[in-house]
């Protein structure tokens, strides 16, 4: 009978420390991070992560290891706040829509401010936004005072090219139902 407590004595103590140590591996995070609201790929492969709340980009390489992190909150030229997405241009660098700043912001692949340029109007509000194959920005604005969403395109260097359509913004309850 001691040898039957002594065995189980010691399975118990096995699967206690091994449950420890599946915990401790399970919950050894390399970083800690915020929001995460968008992510994109370069071509290099690295991949940086926005963190809305943070005010950053956490830049890591393709095989998951950090680089760095840029930007920072603040209203200057590159600073951000409140960002919401973010895409990579052919060029790598970094374009995001930085809504609470009213602004998109330009950053090289390591950081580096390069340019920005204000949203149409305070009344916008970036809802999407991609880059397309000549480099130029298609971007969906929800425009809250005239209750409409907008598509356009844009040049990087913040120049409109042409609004695409406007659709009249509606509740549920509104769409008529086809049979």
């Amino acid at each position: 009978m001691g040898k039957l407590k002594l065995i189980l004595l010691l399975l118990l103590v096995i699967q206690l420390y091994s449950q420890t140590l599946e915990f401790q591996l399970i919950n050894k995070f390399e970083y800690e991070l915020s929001e995460i609201n968008d992510f994109s790929i370069d071509s290099d492969g690295n991949f940086y992560l926005l963190d809305s709340q943070d005010n950053c980009i956490y830049k890591y390489s393709e095989t998951g290891k950090y680089v760095q992190t840029l930007a920072r909150k603040g209203k200057g030229p590159g600073e951000l706040l409140m960002p919401l997405l973010l895409e990579i241009d052919k060029s790598n660098n970094i374009v995001i829509a930085n809504v609470g700043n009213s602004r998109f912001e330009v950053l090289s692949k390591s950081g580096d401010y390069i340019s920005s340029f204000k949203f149409p109007s305070s009344s916008f509000a970036t809802t999407a936004f991609k880059i397309n194959s000549k480099n130029e920005l298609i971007v969906a604005f929800n425009d809250n005072y005239q209750g409409a969403y907008h598509i356009q395109k844009w040049s990087l260097d913040g120049v409109l090219i042409k609004e695409l359509c406007k659709f009249q913004k509606t509740s549920y309850s509104n769409l008529v139902k086809h049979p």
